[in-house]
């Protein structure tokens, strides 16, 4: 009788949806060693203009950035390297890299 509910299409459908919602989902760390700063994306992109609000922390440690619905897109963080975990910070895309000179060969 269970495995019936389980096996029902709304049942399946929802398990679908919860499958596509944490793809979307997928946190995502930025750091720039320079600055020692990280953005922690808590969904997988924020068009331009989606971030309409920003909250400091109270400790001023990090910027809280909102959508129009109030819903967490991501964290601004300082002071990264102390506030972090070195795998994380390890597994971050670094964006403090600058390209090299052009190639003359």
């Amino acid at each position: 009788m269970i495995f019936d509910v389980v096996r029902s299409p709304e049942v399946q459908g929802l398990a679908r949806q919860v499958g596509e919602q944490r793809e979307r989902s997928a946190m995502r760390v930025e750091y720039d060693a320079r600055a020692d700063m990280a953005y922690i994306y808590l969904v997988d992109g924020i068009a331009p203009g989606e971030a309409v609000r920003q909250v400091p922390a109270e400790d001023d440690t990090a910027i809280l950035d909102y959508d129009a619905h109030g819903r967490l897109l991501g964290i601004e963080l300082f002071s990264a390297r102390r506030r972090l975990h070195p795998e994380l910070l390890a597994g971050a895309k670094r964006i403090d890299r600058e390209p090299g000179p052009p190639s003359t060969s």
